[in-house]
């Protein structure tokens, strides 16, 4: 063969390598409704968010998808084979337990959404936009709280990334958030991945703390509920931001709830947490839905690329 057929061969190798790589890019596209948005990878679903919904109220994302296809959030509303308790357990949100003395998580306040502080942008590689809401008496006519937070939706090899950047002010009738094991911010997972399924999934803390029991009141970084579902390791990880003003307590049930809330310790009789005007409350979480084949996926090392490496 002569030199320039072997260049030309070498040649035709690589533009069929680039191209396989090109084709297995994932392409990620959102479809815009009146009331959410459908975000899909490759023509499948990958996760979809909620901002009107007249029943919940509060926004909140649901049927999250791994890489190859598989829920990792309970289905919404539950369908058969599900636990049908605590319907308001939507997929993915963030509430109160305790907004001066209303119980939010079980939809006894009124959440208002005002609209987008920063339309959906879709990147090559995340996905940004920004939400405003505002918390009221049941009636509408007290005004509590209002919340600006910022979303980020990072695609990554093994699954994705949603980030909260939660910025609460005061409303002109005051906040004050009590200390409830309900509040901050939550997760239902997909019912094979419950411990209570006996399906093999569980809960484990960045301390090694496995199960409901010794993770529920306890300070953690990060907790994730994983299990293995058609062969394959998948889970759904809350990660805290090591700046938050406190280290949260988790609110963590076997049946399938993580909660991740500052406003501990849990259940404290007197614990509040004043909204003072003039300085918002920041909080900052990441929830990472990951897939793992082969290999076991490192929770450790996935927090670290997130916050202690600063990306």
């Amino acid at each position: 063969m002569s030199l320039a057929v072997r260049r030309m061969s070498l040649l035709l190798i690589v533009i069929a390598f680039q191209s396989e790589a090109k084709a297995k890019a994932p392409s990620v596209i959102v479809i815009k409704k009146s009331d959410r948005f459908v975000f899909l990878r490759d023509a499948k679903p990958l996760l979809t968010y909620v901002f009107k919904d007249k029943k919940v109220g509060r926004p909140y994302f649901f049927d999250l998808f791994t890489s190859s296809g598989i829920k990792v959030s309970r289905n919404h509303p539950p369908q058969a084979g599900d636990d049908q308790d605590h319907p308001h357990h939507t997929g993915v949100f963030f509430t109160f337990g305790d907004l001066n003395k209303i119980d939010f998580w079980h939809l006894r306040g009124k959440v208002k959404f005002l609209g987008f502080a920063k339309k959906l942008k879709l990147g090559k590689n995340d996905i940004r936009f920004s939400v405003q809401c505002s918390y009221h008496s049941a009636d509408g006519k007290r005004d509590f709280l209002h919340e600006l937070t910022h979303h980020r939706i990072r695609i990554l090899p093994h699954g994705f990334l949603i980030e909260y950047d939660v910025n609460l002010s005061v409303g002109k009738d005051g906040a004050t958030i009590g200390s409830k094991e309900e509040g901050g911010l939550a997760a239902r997972v997909a019912t094979p991945l419950a411990a209570s399924s006996k399906k093999g999934g569980y809960l484990i803390d960045n301390s090694g703390r496995k199960g409901g029991k010794l993770v529920w009141g306890k300070q953690a970084d990060w907790v994730d509920y994983r299990g293995t579902v058609k062969d394959k390791s998948v889970g759904l990880m809350i990660m805290t931001h090591p700046k938050n003003a406190n280290r949260c307590w988790w609110h963590a049930r076997d049946y399938g709830l993580l909660a991740a809330n500052p406003f501990g310790p849990l259940n404290a009789r007197g614990k509040q947490t004043v909204v003072k005007r003039g300085k918002p409350l920041r909080l900052r979480y990441g929830v990472l839905v990951h897939e793992s084949s082969g290999s076991k996926f490192d929770a450790k090392r996935a927090y670290a690329d997130t916050y202690v490496k600063g990306k």
